[in-house]
């Protein structure tokens, strides 16, 4: 999502965006970022500086050991410009995939409340035989019956994958923020976390069952989010999308 700031910011000032962890620190950088000349590259002056950490975030308003309190916000999609190896290596796979991803990362606060589970997964699968569904992740990875498997060794070369997806399925997180920088339609389960009116984009089909702006809870919350949303329900909303997506009318 920073990228996504920092894309606006060089917009509206014509300038070499920094993205730092508070104002007069060194900038970081992502691997993500390469290719995107109007952020800070390592050792590179910047001329104007973005304050993005775990401690502020423009989403958050505040966090403690129960959670974050989110407030309003609304995700700019950023750029992934992809290398010609990249895409090289992504094009030895036939296009006109979905991508499904039934993992969440964990560790992460809150990583408990986004899981949808395991089995709804296999049930939108097994209800859509005639999807070619493809899944990514590392060797450890369990994979989905019925999909086609392809291990990735970085998060860059899953992105280059999803480019050449034909839509998406799965948790809100930083899958779904490639979805939004590559173009690339997206049904996005968010359950009652956090709510699309903070991280969500509008071109995608958004499922939240929550309340207010989601619980934010880093503990595993005992509410009934995740199981409101029917593996029939994602069904629907992907069917609408690829109705979508054959019709030319998913873009931005």
């Amino acid at each position: 999502m920073a990228a996504g700031e920092a894309r606006l910011l060089h917009k509206r000032t014509g300038k070499v965006v920094g993205v730092v962890s508070a104002l007069g620190a060194c900038a970081s950088y992502s691997v993500l970022w390469r290719g995107l000349d109007y952020i800070a590259g390592p050792g590179e002056q910047s001329e104007i500086q973005l304050v993005d950490s775990p401690r502020s975030r423009r989403y958050r308003e505040r966090a403690d050991g129960m959670g974050s309190t989110w407030r309003e916000y609304r995700p700019i999609p950023a750029e992934i410009v992809l290398t010609a190896i990249e895409q090289d290596i992504a094009a030895r796979v036939p296009g006109g995939f979905v991508v499904v991803e039934p993992h969440v990362k964990r560790g992460r606060d809150g990583a408990v409340n986004k899981d949808w589970g395991w089995q709804r997964y296999a049930e939108v699968v097994a209800s859509l035989p005639e999807i070619r569904w493809l899944q990514m992740g590392d060797r450890y990875s369990r994979p989905l019956p019925g999909v086609e498997f392809v291990p990735t060794a970085t998060f860059r070369q899953a992105c280059a994958l999803l480019a050449r997806a034909r839509a998406y399925l799965g948790p809100e997180g930083g899958l779904h923020h490639a979805c939004a920088a590559l173009r690339v339609p997206a049904v996005v389960i968010f359950g009652g976390y956090v709510s699309p009116s903070v991280t969500g984009y509008h071109h995608h089909i958004n499922l939240f069952s929550g309340s207010g702006l989601g619980c934010g809870r880093s503990l595993a919350c005992d509410c009934s989010c995740m199981s409101t949303i029917t593996y029939e329900l994602v069904v629907a909303a992907l069917r609408t999308l690829l109705l979508r997506v054959d019709r030319s009318d998913s873009s931005f």
